[in-house]
């Protein structure tokens, strides 16, 4: 029995750190995003409800507010929500040369403060007739260096509701 165990025991250990060690090593880029199924029949609104609209190049807590709201009549649930609450929208910005937003073809997305997205997340149900508000920061501002009017615009970062906001002007100065 003791002969039988000694051979027994060292395969044993063979086996359980090839099992825990061997194979294909994972790395940070190999996790995928997982993709939640789109909301169908819903009547959200992305919205700018900021006020401000004069920045300065190089400011450092320039920020915008956005209203999620719910318009429909029936609440929604929204299951990819990311608990840093920013990370929920990307904000795209492009120079207006000529003033006015009809024109702007080419936009480019402001990075978030972290440019890591954060893996958790919970579900959002919004009511009929009721809004989250959530506040970007506008960190392009930062590294910007042509003065002028910019066109910007909100997008949500969600595979499951996919909507933006219609784009406003400011001014950077």
């Amino acid at each position: 029995m003791k002969h039988i165990l000694s051979l027994l025991v060292p395969f044993l250990l063979i086996l359980f750190f090839c099992g825990c060690g061997c194979g294909k090593a994972k790395t940070a880029n190999s996790r995928k995003e997982h993709v939640f199924p789109r909301i169908r029949n819903h009547k959200m609104e992305l919205r700018i409800i900021s006020e401000r609209a004069d920045f300065y190049c190089g400011e450092s807590n320039a920020a915008i507010r956005f209203q999620l709201f719910n318009n429909g009549l029936n609440a929604v649930h929204i299951p990819d929500w990311r608990a840093d609450i920013a990370q929920n929208i990307t904000v795209e910005y492009a120079l207006c040369p000529n003033g006015g937003t009809a024109s702007v073809t080419e936009w480019k997305s402001s990075l978030n403060s972290s440019s890591k997205l954060t893996p958790w997340r919970y579900p959002l149900d919004l009511s009929p007739k009721n809004s989250v508000i959530v506040e970007v920061p506008l960190n392009f501002i930062r590294t910007l260096k042509q003065k002028g009017n910019y066109a910007i615009r909100g997008r949500l970062n969600l595979s499951s509701l996919p909507i933006e906001s219609y784009p406003v002007e400011i001014m950077v100065k």
